[in-house]
Parts: structure tokens; sequence; C-alpha cells
């Protein structure tokens, strides 16, 4: 944990919250190329349908926030890509998000802020999503332990074909 921290201190302080985006994953709302402005943000002010950029130990990945839940003490958000297919729908700490995106600039030097496309409608489901997600990772750690499997990963891509 204290790793992680000491990389969230370091993006701010290297990068001063900015970032230049590489991936397709965000296509088509952030293209590759795009340098992201990232604010520090807490989980009680990231919601489904932000923007965030988190570290998942080799690098900062920026995804879409489609769920949150709540498991014993810990807060976890689900994340995807935009053009990434539901079954990419990974869990991630809320110790690994560094940041939210607030604004990004393409390399012809067009200003934008990422809008939240999730209509009312979408949000309801989501937040449904992140309920019966959260009650399989907690069955899964009751019946599992912490360890490490494919488990949750299968009923959250079969919970997301059924909600999304």
């Amino acid at each position: 944990m204290c790793k992680n921290l000491d990389r969230k201190t370091a993006f701010f302080e290297e990068h001063e919250g900015r970032i230049f985006f590489t991936g397709k994953s965000m296509l088509p709302v952030i293209k590759p190329g795009c340098r992201l402005k990232v604010e520090h943000k807490g989980c009680c002010d990231i919601y489904i349908g932000d923007i965030v950029i988190f570290d998942n130990g080799r690098e900062f990945v920026c995804h879409r926030v489609v769920g949150k839940y709540k498991a014993g003490n810990r807060v976890y958000f689900l994340e995807r890509g935009d053009n990434a297919g539901c079954k990419n729908v990974n869990i991630v700490r809320k110790d690994r998000v560094i940041g939210k995106v607030i604004r990004a600039e393409t390399f012809e030097g067009r200003i934008f802020h990422p809008e939240n496309p999730i209509s009312k409608t979408g949000k309801v489901r989501l937040q449904l999503l992140s309920f019966v997600f959260g009650l399989c990772h907690s069955l899964k750690r009751l019946f599992f332990g912490d360890r490490r499997n494919s488990f949750t990963r299968k009923i959250g891509s079969f919970i997301c074909r059924i909600f999304v």
C-alpha cells in the first residue's frame, strides 16, 4: 500500500497532474495522443460514469467507472474502457485510483471536458450491477478467501451482460 501511495504522490509531483493517453481503450471519447488533466479525488467524489486514472501495478490506466461497491471496510470500483467489450470489467481497489480526468486536450490543441454519457436509467442499472457484483464479491471472499481466481471476473462478465 505504501508503494502505491508513493507512485500516486510521484504521479502528481512528476507529471503535475497531466498524462499523455496512448491507448485505444477509450475511443471514441479520448483518442491516442490526448493530454489528460487529472485531479486527485477521494472515492466519495468519484461516480459511475467518471473517467479515472488508476495504477494497475505496471502502468497507469485510463478507464471509465461502471460500478462502485463496498465489501467489508474496502471500497472497490468496477472499470472498463469505452472501446472494450463488457467482458473486460475489472475490479480496482480505491487505493489504486490516482485521480479523475477533468480535462483533455487533443494534439491539435482542442480542449474538451470528457462528459459522463451515462443516462439516468443507465446509472440505475449500473448501480444495481454494482450491488449484485458486490454481493458476489463478498460471497467469493466468504467461500474462497482473498485468493485471486477467475470466479469474480466470470461472475462480473455474466452479470454485466444481463444489466448493461
